[in-house]
């Protein structure tokens, strides 16, 4: 899976995500429910290209980022992210080492998300908390299991999709229930449950010119708090369809 997830980060980058609506709410509940102090160490766990932590950075006493991709963990270090090439489910850091976790948009990647889960627990102190996101309610008909190694290592997600019908990189989806019991299972304490919503589609000719600015503006680096919160307001307009599943966790 390494091969893969190089790949694809070689070609994409996580900004396109995180200038739609729903990526831009997501990281604000995020943002919001870590709550960042001066005092606190956060891992973020699957970092990506840095993008939720970059917010943050300045914030707090530490962070530290951890990818599969090293395309995606330079890319977070020019960020000021101090971010380290490791599985998610296997990281280098000490017990115990964080205040805070954020795992975003990681688990449902897993071959098995509970050792996910387990090295969450492991790294966040006692009665630290964690921050979780998973999609909601996906349909996947076929998933990455399906597909063999050798395409995995060197074909690209489009090419997987047009071979294999896989049409993305999941390969667990969750509802709130599941995906509750899971973390409770696990010893998690939850302290509290977000979601995001789609957008009303009416809105799509509204939206889709100010998300092509904003790609370009972040491209080049400039701060888009302004625009940002323009696609915040208009998000408002969301309807009642869930995308994500936002957890905030305890550990014991």
């Amino acid at each position: 899976m390494f091969r893969f997830y190089e790949n694809l980060a070689v070609s994409s980058k996580d900004v396109s995500y995180y200038v739609h609506p729903v990526g831009i709410e997501r990281r604000r509940k995020i943002i919001s429910m870590l709550s960042p102090s001066e005092n606190d160490t956060i891992c973020d766990l699957g970092c990506g290209d840095g993008e939720v932590s970059a917010c943050v950075v300045n914030k707090v006493d530490k962070i530290c980022g951890v990818d599969i991709s090293i395309t995606r963990v330079k890319r977070a270090r020019v960020k000021g992210i101090d971010a380290v090439c490791a599985d998610a489910a296997s990281t280098p850091f000490a017990p115990a080492s964080f205040d805070k976790t954020i795992c975003s948009e990681v688990i449902e990647h897993a071959v098995d998300p509970r050792k996910i889960m387990r090295e969450i627990k492991r790294i966040t102190k006692s009665q630290g908390s964690a921050i979780l996101t998973v999609p909601c309610n996906e349909k996947l008909a076929k998933t990455l299991k399906d597909v063999p190694e050798k395409d995995l290592a060197q074909m690209s997600l489009v090419e997987i999709g047009q071979k294999h019908n896989v049409t993305c990189a999941h390969l667990h989806s969750f509802s709130e229930r599941t995906f509750v019991e899971l973390l409770k299972e696990e010893g998690f304490e939850i302290k509290q449950i977000e979601f995001t919503h789609s957008y009303d589609s009416r809105l799509g000719r509204v939206i889709l010119p100010i998300v092509f600015v904003l790609m370009f503006i972040k491209r080049l680096g400039i701060d888009s708090w302004a625009l940002d919160n323009i696609v915040s307001l208009l998000y408002d307009k969301r309807n009642d369809k869930k995308n994500h599943i936002i957890v905030e966790t305890e550990s014991p």
